[in-house]
């Protein structure tokens, strides 16, 4: 779409920058420029998406079709969606209230044991190994169903500290409702380090104040892709057509008739 001059896009100011409201805005445009940086490109995307949750929005929300032939025709169908929120601050990563340095810490020393005992459970469990993989350092192992009491033990303590750190946050209700098929963290360079967000989220950084070049952001972490059901997967999809819509009223200063 071409639009005139005096409706193009402007690089704000630094004034606008400066601002919370400026400085999320110019953060979900570097969500937005690693978005375009994606190959396939995705089909469509907008901000500040309501996601299934009503009262939980996803900062920049983006989804991908493929073409399917259904009764002789051509018809698109979407297969992918991503939902990205952007945290500010540290504090607004994680619950209130809490500690979270000091649950970090127990976090981390609790992971390093899991890991060690996994090495323990590829020999004396075997069977928990899935044979469908033909390489051996690509097998998944079903390490949930080991019966070593220490390691289940040392599972339930590792989500017991994650609850106390997420409780309540938008992470934590959008991936208990599983709102999209992937979903990603932005935050500035050095608020968060990637073993320190939720399971299964993936990480974006954005970088340094002071450059203001609308670089796209950083991928520190690949998110997880989940079983999201097509159903939210669509209502996803139209929730990013009804905000772009309203974007593109609010540009051309369209109003709604009587």
């Amino acid at each position: 779409m071409h639009l005139p001059a005096n409706l193009r896009y402007r690089k704000p100011s630094l004034r606008q920058l400066t601002s919370a409201t400026g400085q999320r805005w110019a953060m979900r445009r570097q969500v937005l420029a690693w978005l375009l940086t994606q190959h396939p490109h995705p089909s469509g995307f907008s901000c500040e998406v309501a996601t299934a949750l009503q009262h939980d929005q996803a900062d920049v929300a983006a989804f991908w079709s493929q073409p399917h032939n259904v009764g002789g025709r051509r018809q698109l169908e979407p297969v992918r969606t991503v939902a990205v929120i952007i945290g500010m601050t540290r504090e607004e990563c994680y619950a209130s209230g809490i500690n979270p340095e000091a649950l970090h810490n127990e976090l981390a020393y609790t992971r390093r044991k899991l890991l060690q005992l996994q090495e323990t459970i590829r020999q004396t469990e075997p069977a928990l190994r899935d044979d469908g993989m033909l390489f051996a350092e690509y097998a998944e192992w079903h390490y949930e169903r080991s019966r070593n009491p220490e390691y289940q033990e040392l599972r339930k303590t590792a989500k017991r500290l994650e609850e106390q750190l997420f409780h309540g946050t938008r992470m934590e209700r959008m991936s208990r409702n599983i709102v999209a098929d992937e979903c990603y963290l932005a935050v500035p360079e050095g608020v968060l380090l990637r073993d320190e967000i939720l399971p299964g989220w993936g990480l974006l950084v954005i970088p340094p104040d002071g450059k203001y070049d609308f670089g796209p952001a950083i991928l520190e972490q690949h998110a997880t892709p989940q079983e999201c059901l097509p159903t939210t997967r669509l209502h996803l999809v139209q929730n990013i057509a009804v905000t772009a819509s309203d974007g593109l009223k609010a540009i051309l200063r369209l109003r709604k008739g009587k």
